[in-house]
């Protein structure tokens, strides 16, 4: 009896998920190291080749409007051609951006490398999608909040990786800095798309293809809606003013090595994933007002530390 009371727990602790569960969690970690990737090291190639210093966010800036507008494409994509197809082409796009980044650098465009950022951010779109793919390929719907938080685990790794790989391919191209750290991102999205291979479509049952769903603008009518929409526009503003401005300020302005702006960003995006692991318990305990209002205050304390001196603990 003990041995199979143990036995349940550790199943229950660690349920069996399908291959394309695991398959969704590595590609997406080595996928997002791209974003990871940009926010340490785009406002610093953007300074390095803008005309003018207002321009040097402006990279960041369009990575942000393409992972936006390219959001409900993306989810067309999958919804159309299949999940495995959609991925692939947002595989493509990373890919085409990460070379295409490294080429701006080489020849020192201020344009081409904005475009890569734009693209960086559509590609980033479909990689959003994983999640809804990793519900779908559940057998027990009980296991979403485990296989969600596995996704997000692995999610953190990528956060770690793409400063490192900023930080390693800085000098291997001498007199373009940067420009091999792109191509270590391109590695990685070819990792990403092999490993990918083993994924397999999951089924949709008949009965919710069928479902009608609602038109947009009535969900978008509803207080709850807006809502939700509004607070995570000011936490996103505030997110992305973060990344923006973090490694300009510190290694540009105030001089700072490039090693204490990575830990910095690392320490971001950990902490942007990290909270998804127990996100659900939080909401079933506190409630969804509550907890967007403690986001909420965290975002206000965030800029009252940010104006309290230019130290890298205060970063």
């Amino acid at each position: 009896m003990n041995a199979l009371g143990a036995t349940i727990q550790r199943r229950t602790l660690m349920p069996r998920f399908p291959l394309n569960i695991w398959v969704l969690a590595l590609s997406f970690s080595f996928a997002m190291s791209g974003v990871a990737l940009l926010v340490l090291v785009g406002g610093l190639v953007g300074s390095a080749l803008a005309p003018s210093a207002q321009l040097a966010s402006l990279p960041m800036a369009l990575f942000v409007v393409g992972n936006a507008v390219f959001s409900i494409p993306a989810a067309m994509a999958g919804r159309r051609w299949g999940r495995k197809r959609a991925a692939y082409l947002g595989f493509t796009l990373s890919l085409c951006s990460a070379f295409a980044a490294s080429a701006a650098i080489h020849c020192a465009s201020f344009s081409a490398f904005c475009f890569s950022a734009a693209l960086c951010g559509c590609g980033t779109a479909f990689y959003h999608q994983f999640r809804f793919a990793a519900l779908e390929s559940l057998d027990k719907p009980s296991d979403a909040g485990p296989a969600l938080s596995l996704i997000m685990l692995c999610s953190i790794f990528g956060s770690l990786l793409g400063p490192e790989l900023g930080a390693l391919g800085r000098d291997w191209i001498s007199g373009h800095a940067y420009s091999a750290s792109f191509l270590l991102y391109a590695l990685m999205i070819v990792l990403a798309m092999l490993i990918f291979t083993r994924f397999t479509n999951p089924s949709t049952p008949d009965s919710e293809q069928e479902q009608e769903a609602r038109p947009l603008a009535t969900i978008a009518k509803q207080p709850l809606f807006i809502v939700a929409a509004g607070s995570a526009a000011m936490a996103y503003a505030v997110m992305s003013f973060l990344m923006t401005s973090t490694p300009l300020s510190m290694h540009v302005l105030d001089g700072h090595s490039l090693d204490h702006a990575k830990g910095v960003i690392q320490a971001h995006m950990v902490a942007m994933f990290l909270p998804s692991l127990f996100s659900g318990f939080l909401l079933k305990k506190f409630g969804h007002a509550n907890l967007i209002l403690a986001g909420s205050a965290h975002s206000a304390g965030v800029c009252f530390i940010g104006l309290q001196g230019q130290q890298p603990m205060v970063y």
